[in-house]
């Protein structure tokens, strides 16, 4: 950057306006205007070049501005602002890029330490515990790694590039401030000659239709007519007298003109190489901080990988029962847990028949009373009915009496209740 500090050096110094070409001094002041003169031409008080000797010995590229957007009319100050606003535009993504992927970074760091906070696998034991201990650690490392580069890249590529942009804007501005004014003022002269063009052509036809009407009478034309042709060659005189003076004002300004557009080429130039430049070093230093970030997340993941190789299924189960065992079988619960269980299946058999079964449900509860009708009870046979108390009443199945009775001969049932379950 130190190599291009000698084009803006003179920038802002002030310089004395030049003098007014009819003035005393003019020609020493038109002399120094000239194109190739190797001077500081001056406009408004600002410096705006070098000498063309000491510009090209400067350059990284020998193709020049100054040598190649030159035109009759504004096309050639149209295409090099184009291309200046587009070099403008595109420092400033860049700029938005690195805001943008710092403050992703930042917001990373934040969520990736917040999580590194948690109780992950705390509840675990073995090998596993120490795979998860080991993935907190690493998170939050990682997290501080993503925080570093937000603070890396705020620090080293966005302020530096902002204080660059603003700076380029700046030179640009005063070189586009001196070319507006020199433009300016030439369209000015310009239109100037051209009023000056048609009242020349006006006033030589005045005075020409004044000459004829005075010459055409011979001498014996009105003295008013001789007068008014008096004052037109007067007014003819002067207009061509202003005419010259403009003409050469717009002479000088074309040359001034020459040399602000030829030094305001060189300085775009200049200011077009330093751009790249630049941004070529803030892109491969934005590379190297991203890329040393990745390789520390990959270290990372491969201290997580390696602690995960460790882990073993086996001695994770085993560590579990030493540690939160509740003790043994009881030994003769295990001796008699067959026959147990053959007991239970076979006592929900029963169950099952003597919901089916009347007879099945009696041999299985002798406390159970077969329901008898007057067909199935002889004359001579007497069925004893068991009485209950209400303590002593059984609560699950088989029918019973309302109120203790007994049957005879030649008698029935008088009132018989069903209890289910």
């Amino acid at each position: 950057m130190m190599k291009y500090s000698f084009v803006f050096g003179k920038m802002g110094k002030d310089a004395s306006p030049p003098a007014h070409p009819h003035s005393n001094g003019a020609d020493g002041d038109a002399s120094s205007s000239l194109p190739g003169a190797g001077t500081v031409t001056s406009v408004a008080g600002m410096s705006v070049a070098e000498t063309d000797a000491e510009l090209s010995a400067e350059f990284v590229s020998s193709a020049r501005f100054s040598e190649s957007f030159w035109s009759t009319d504004e096309r050639c100050i149209s295409v090099l602002m184009h291309k200046l606003k587009a070099a403008k535009q595109t420092s400033n993504d860049i700029l938005q890029l690195i805001t943008t992927r710092a403050t992703m970074e930042e917001d990373l760091g934040k969520r990736l330490g917040k999580v590194a906070k948690s109780a992950l696998g705390s509840e675990e034991v073995g090998s596993i515990k120490e795979a998860l201990r080991t993935v907190r650690a690493e998170m939050e490392s990682s997290a501080k790694t993503h925080s570093d580069l937000a603070r890396q890249l705020r620090s080293e590529i966005e302020r530096p590039l902002s204080a660059f942009i603003n700076d380029q804007r700046n030179k640009r501005r005063a070189q586009t401030t001196i070319i507006q004014k020199t433009e300016g003022d030439r369209n000015a002269l310009r239109s100037q000659l051209r009023k000056l063009q048609e009242k020349r052509r006006a006033d030589t036809k005045r005075v020409g239709d004044l000459d004829l009407q005075v010459n055409g009478l011979q001498g014996t034309a009105d003295p008013k007519l001789r007068t008014k042709l008096e004052r037109a060659q007067m007014q003819q005189r002067a207009t061509e007298a202003e005419y010259v003076d403009v003409r050469a004002r717009l002479k000088e300004a074309d040359a001034q003109w020459f040399n602000v557009w030829r030094a305001a080429c060189d300085v775009f130039q200049v200011l077009e190489e330093q751009r790249i430049e630049y941004l070529k070093t803030t892109l491969w230093t934005y590379t190297n901080l991203v890329s040393s970030s990745c390789v520390a997340d990959d270290e990372s993941m491969e201290r997580i990988r390696q602690d995960l190789e460790l882990i073993n299924v086996a001695d994770d189960i085993t560590a579990f029962i030493q540690t939160f065992g509740t003790g043994s079988p009881d030994p003769s619960l295990q001796a008699h847990g067959g026959q147990s269980s053959s007991k239970k299946h076979s006592q929900a058999d029963a169950d099952t028949m003597s919901s089916s079964s009347p007879a099945a449900a009696t041999a299985s509860n002798p406390t159970m009373i077969t329901p008898v009708t007057s067909s199935s009870v002889s004359a001579t046979t007497a069925v004893p009915i068991p009485a209950y108390s209400a303590a002593q009443t059984p609560s699950t199945g088989g029918y019973r009496p309302s109120t203790p009775s007994s049957i005879g001969h030649g008698h029935t049932f008088n009132s018989v209740s069903t209890a289910t379950n």
